[in-house]
C-alpha cells in the first residue's frame, strides 16, 4: 500500500481519427469527437455518450485533441475495480496557497513501474501496480499504442473534492506527452479550455470511460474537475502518464 508522505501540489492537435487511421505512426480504433481543423459555431461543447458515437449537445469552434471512449471498460470490471481501487491506500495532502497550508480537494494515490520519480526537487517512489491498475495501463498501452509507466490516483469523495484549472506539462513527464484518464465510480464533468481562446469543452466522465489527452493537448489547452453543489456519488480516476527521467 501507499505509504509515502507525499503531497501532491497538482500539475495544479489531432482531432477527429476514423476506425484504423493512423494517429502518429499509431493505428487506434476509437470513437472520437470532431477535429480541430474543422470550423464550427461559437459556444461551449458538451460531449457525452450516444448511441454508438458522442453525441454533440453544443457546438464550439475548436475540437481539443483528445481520443474518448465512453464504454471502455466492460461491466463487471468497471464494478471490480472501482471497489479495488476503493480499497486502496490514499493520502489527502497540502498545497500552499497564498502562503498558507490547505488540504488538497481530494485524495491521491501513485503507482507505477519500478522507479523513483522525480517531483518538485524530491524522488518519490511509486509503489507496484496493483493487478488490476497494471490490467488497465496494458488494455490502453494495447489500445492507443502509446506507453505509460506510472498512474497518478485522484479520489473525489464528494462534490466538494476537486482539481482546478492545470495542464499536466512538467519536464520529467517529457514535451506534448499524451495522458490517459480513467474514470471509476460517479459521473463528473471533465472540462477542458483552449489556453489561446477560451473555449471550453465539458466531457461527462462517466464510470468505465477512457479519454485520452493526445500529444499537443497540455500545450494547447487546461483542464479541470470542477467542484459542484450536486448531489454526486464518490469517483475515482486514474491518469496514466510517461515519465522520461524515471530513476532506479
Amino acid at each position: 500500500m501507499l505509504r509515502n508522505a507525499f503531497f501532491f501540489r497538482h500539475w495544479g492537435g489531432f482531432g477527429s481519427v476514423l476506425p484504423g487511421r493512423s494517429l502518429l505512426g499509431r493505428t487506434c480504433n476509437e470513437k472520437l469527437v470532431g477535429s480541430a481543423s474543422i470550423p464550427r459555431p461559437a459556444g461551449t461543447v458538451i460531449l457525452k455518450r450516444g448511441n454508438d458515437m458522442n453525441t454533440l449537445l453544443t457546438k464550439g469552434t475548436i475540437a481539443p485533441p483528445v481520443q474518448f471512449y465512453p464504454d471502455f471498460l466492460n461491466p463487471a470490471d468497471n464494478l471490480d475495480w472501482f471497489t479495488k481501487s476503493k480499497a486502496l491506500y490514499w493520502v489527502r495532502g497540502e498545497m500552499t496557497m497564498y502562503g498558507k497550508k490547505i488540504p488538497v480537494p481530494r485524495e491521491e494515490a501513485l503507482f507505477g513501474d519500478d522507479f523513483r520519480y522525480e517531483y518538485r526537487g524530491a524522488l518519490i517512489k511509486a509503489e507496484p501496480w496493483p493487478d488490476f491498475l497494471l490490467e488497465a495501463r496494458n488494455r490502453i498501452q494495447a489500445l492507443c499504442g502509446l506507453t505509460f509507466n506510472f498512474a497518478v490516483g485522484n479520489r473525489y469523495v464528494t462534490g466538494k473534492d476537486s482539481i482546478g484549472w492545470h495542464s499536466d506539462s512538467f519536464p520529467q513527464i517529457g514535451k506534448r506527452p499524451a495522458v490517459a484518464s480513467l474514470s471509476l465510480g460517479s459521473t463528473r464533468r471533465f472540462k477542458l479550455r483552449h489556453k489561446a481562446s477560451g473555449e471550453v469543452v465539458d466531457y461527462e466522465l462517466e464510470s468505465g470511460s477512457l479519454l485520452i489527452m493526445l500529444p499537443g493537448c497540455q500545450e494547447e489547452w487546461e483542464h479541470a474537475v470542477l467542484k459542484t453543489a450536486r448531489p454526486v456519488g464518490e469517483r475515482i480516476n486514474w491518469t496514466f502518464r510517461p515519465h522520461r527521467e524515471a530513476q532506479l
